[in-house]
């Protein structure tokens, strides 16, 4: 059926209306396999291991042998509080906030301790405050006494992120061999207080107990379980490196303390709660959030959540912002990048989704870095299907300068116009529709007089 129209005593003829409903739909196609974690190192072969919870004695003395507080706020040293003498050296650029220093393993940046007796000691005590990000990427040395306590009889070693846990190991290795634990991790981006306890007056898995916030951990399994009866030694302490050669970690650390004894729980928790307020207060930081936290975008289209960076206790650097996880043909962007000093404000994350971008949700992990430390947050993208209708007409027979495509929800109108400017061809896509609604459609013809024909035949569709 054509319609025609009359116009000041001029005939021209609209066309019919030919509509394909076009649905853009991709599958997303996931393949989940099994990957064995790398071994961080060969030890001694993995025993069963039925841990004994009660911790160890009471110690005789609570006084640290080391302590480092960290109160400079700058420079390459940091003073032995305890009165020992044990001035700690600072390599690489190690970075200061607050009470507290911050390493970029990236940098090689590492503390070393000069070597403390020990050598009257079958037990000791290494208590620190600690705030990283934890993976299982099983490298890093958070903490080794020696240079290598592979290589000694003396040593211990912690490895906050390891491969063969699947956690946090503690690790020492004395005169029979090696004793080594796995626990939980913490978790990432907060203070987290630790304290280790290694004593060889103990047997097998029991020479090594770990504290988290002042409570006692339970292993998830002993890679080890040697009862090791001999004295530790006169050795150097290293954080952040295994001997500042390898294996570097960034972390931010503060109030390190060494006792030449096994604390008892009770003076464990005290010291726990003794500091924690200050801790918190004294070392500032920085967070991040999204707003809004899940974005849901079409195929080829785009979107903005708002990135907040929030800073506590006089913070004070450029927060440096990236991410990971966005599907292939997807790219993330951030305005500003960075969040400039102090750090507190907010960021426009801008999402571009490919066209080709297979649907589906996506965590992306927005990372903001500052001052050494690295914060997270996660923005959820769910990628639809894009649906749009596809109208195609006959092009008129009169001499036209284009055509008008109308929209309505109810068969015979009203209809609304659905383009801005004259549609030049025979062709318009309608991308503004939803799933489940029926719409109709109908177009007119325009001469170069700006006179418009009446509405063509009515089309219509429900969308899928």
């Amino acid at each position: 059926m054509r319609g025609c129209v009359r116009v000041h005593r001029r005939w021209f003829v609209c066309s019919r209306i030919v509509i394909i409903v076009l649905v853009i739909l991709h599958q997303l196609f996931v393949v989940v396999g099994c990957a064995q974690a790398p071994q961080d190192r060969a030890e001694s072969p993995v025993q069963n291991f039925d841990p004994v919870t009660s911790p160890p004695p009471p110690s005789s003395s609570e006084d640290p042998v080391g302590w480092w507080t960290f109160s400079e706020g700058s420079g390459t040293m940091a003073a032995d509080s305890s009165g020992n003498g044990y001035t700690a050296l600072l390599f690489n650029g190690v970075g200061w906030i607050g009470n507290a220093i911050a390493t970029d393993a990236s940098a090689q940046q590492y503390m070393s301790i000069p070597p403390i007796d020990l050598t009257g000691t079958s037990a000791v005590t290494v208590a620190v405050w600690v705030n990283r990000k934890y993976s299982y990427s099983g490298k890093a040395v958070l903490l080794e006494a020696t240079p290598d306590y592979r290589q000694s009889t003396t040593g211990y070693s912690v490895y906050p992120d390891s491969a063969a846990c699947q956690g946090l190991r503690a690790s020492l290795r004395g005169d029979v061999g090696y004793t080594t634990n796995c626990y939980n991790q913490p978790s990432s981006g907060v203070w987290h207080h630790l304290s280790l306890v290694l004593d060889k007056r103990q047997t097998g898995a029991n020479q090594i107990f770990l504290y988290v916030d002042g409570v006692l951990q339970v292993p998830s399994r002993s890679l080890a379980s040697a009862t090791n009866t001999n004295k530790f030694g006169n050795d150097p302490i290293y954080l952040f490196s295994r001997g500042g050669i390898a294996d570097f970690d960034s972390s931010t650390v503060a109030d390190l303390r060494i006792y030449d004894t096994a604390l008892s729980a009770e003076a464990i928790q005290s010291l726990f709660l003794d500091t924690n307020s200050s801790i918190i207060s004294r070392n500032p930081g920085f967070s991040l959030s999204a707003d809004p936290a899940v974005v849901t975008l079409g195929e080829g289209s785009a979107g903005l959540s708002t990135i907040t960076s929030a800073i506590t206790s006089g913070f004070n650097s450029a927060v440096a912002l990236s991410s990971a996880g966005a599907p292939t043909g997807t790219s993330v962007s951030f305005s500003p990048n960075p969040i400039p000093a102090p750090g507190g404000g907010i960021s426009s994350m801008t999402i571009a989704v490919g066209a080709e971008t297979p649907t589906g949700s996506y965590p992306i992990t927005v990372i903001g870095v500052a001052g050494g430390m690295q914060r997270e947050t996660l923005v959820t993208l769910d990628v639809t299907a894009v649906k749009q209708v596809l109208l195609s007409w006959d092009p008129s027979r009169s001499q036209v300068i284009g055509y008008n495509a109308y929209r309505s929800s109810t068969t015979g109108g009203p209809y609304t116009k659905l383009n801005s400017i004259l549609i030049p061809g025979t062709t318009y896509t309608d991308l503004d529709v939803q799933s489940g609604y029926t719409y109709y459609y109908v177009t007119t013809a325009v001469n170069a007089e700006q006179q418009e024909s009446i509405y063509s035949n009515e089309a219509s569709t429900t969308v899928p």
